[in-house]
């Protein structure tokens, strides 16, 4: 009973507190003209209307974060609650229909794929209240459009960063970021570091290889070659346990190594495609002495992105330093707060900016609450 009453306590702090994002102090930022629709005579009386959530069954965590954080939120607030789930593009339609089947007086989509953008139009045609969770939605007419801001976060990884390196008193050195996706966060560090940190620039290593030991190899030889790295951003969940044993590897060797002559420039690697099963580097030409004394060791500050069991240990052990996560359980608790609201006759903003939140070992909690509770409640592998 005691566990039963900490679990919904946890979810209502979230569910209340959703704009922990970039920034500690920021809540989520609303357009400016708010959409004023009008209520549909629940004021008094949630348990009157049905609640439903129309989602693609892919299996992925985030749409069981996205779904827990509809389910517990609309229970929270009174609500009779359904979950939606369908298969293929053509299925978005079919679950409509048994969502309007039902009685739902209210939608939640949560569609990244756009693969609901029928059913979206449908809804709102039947003038059903419509909200859509994380994406930013094309469709015209929808009520609560919630979505995640996908580039703010990087302003402030690649600063925190910086900002350690600068704490270890390194007045030059690169940060890298890592993964199979690392073209736009490299792009934002890059702003970032050159509006605040001058002195240090940024790289991007693009993970070829899904096959982890493979992926350690590669990325240990690329950190034992440019030891003027001191600052890492892995931009995907599994990248992250990968680079901590690469940044691991790279350590033993360099330390195994017999000694030879520091390089005496950046280490500049020639970027060849992908499709020939080379890693795609992308290094600004530079031929800066590097000082000798930044390639005597192997010290990286570490963040990472994504939530799963490995990550959490990680973050405990310090071998990474933080960890974005996206927000999905609370942009799907905000969406059904605001279907609340307007089914109540308030008005609320047709557009809201979530702020991706940057989680900490003193901040962690709450999240890993969370995302126990999805684990035990959709009965997921160890490996979700």
């Amino acid at each position: 009973m005691l566990k039963r009453i900490g679990i919904l306590c946890v979810c209502l702090m979230l569910a209340f507190s959703f704009g922990c994002g970039a920034s500690p102090s920021k809540g989520p930022s609303s357009s400016e003209e708010p959409a004023a629709t009008p209520g549909t005579g629940l004021s008094l009386d949630p348990s009157a209307g049905l609640l439903g959530m129309i989602v693609e069954d892919d299996g992925k965590l985030s749409t069981y974060m996205q779904m827990h954080g509809f389910l517990r939120t609309a229970e929270n607030l009174g609500y009779a609650a359904r979950v939606f789930r369908y298969q293929g593009s053509a299925g978005a339609a079919d679950a409509y229909k048994q969502a309007s089947d039902a009685g739902c007086t209210a939608l939640l989509f949560y569609d990244p794929l756009s693969k609901g953008a029928e059913a979206i139009g449908q809804a709102v045609q039947s003038g059903k209240i419509v909200a859509v969770s994380y994406y930013a939605c094309a469709v015209e007419g929808v009520n609560i459009n919630v979505v995640a801001d996908s580039t703010a976060y990087l302003e402030e990884m690649a600063r925190g960063i910086a900002e350690r390196m600068s704490e270890r008193k390194l007045k030059t050195g690169r940060i890298l970021v890592y993964g199979f996706e690392t073209a736009d966060a490299n792009e934002g560090f890059s702003k970032a570091l050159l509006a605040y940190y001058p002195q240090y620039t940024s790289v991007a290593f693009t993970r070829t290889s899904q096959e982890e030991q493979a992926a350690v190899d590669e990325l240990a030889a690329f950190i034992l070659e440019n030891r003027d790295i001191k600052g890492m951003f892995c931009v995907d969940d599994t990248s992250t346990s990968v680079a901590v044993k690469a940044r691991s590897k790279a350590q033993s060797l360099f330390k195994g190594a017999s000694a030879t002559p520091s390089p005496k420039a950046t280490v500049k690697p020639t970027p060849t495609p992908s499709s020939a099963g080379t890693p795609s580097v992308s290094v600004a030409p530079s031929t800066t002495p590097i000082p000798e004394a930044l390639l005597a060791q192997i010290l990286i500050t570490m963040f990472g992105t994504g939530i799963n069991k490995t990550n959490i240990e990680l973050m405990k052990a310090n071998d990474v330093y933080g960890l974005v996560l996206e927000p999905h359980y609370e942009s799907a608790a905000q969406c059904t707060l605001m279907m609340d609201a307007l089914m109540r006759g308030e008005s609320v903003a047709k557009t809201t900016v979530l702020n991706i939140p940057i989680v900490r070992q003193d901040t962690m909690d709450k999240y890993v609450a969370v995302y126990e509770q999805v684990q035990d409640l959709f009965d997921l592998s160890d490996g979700e």
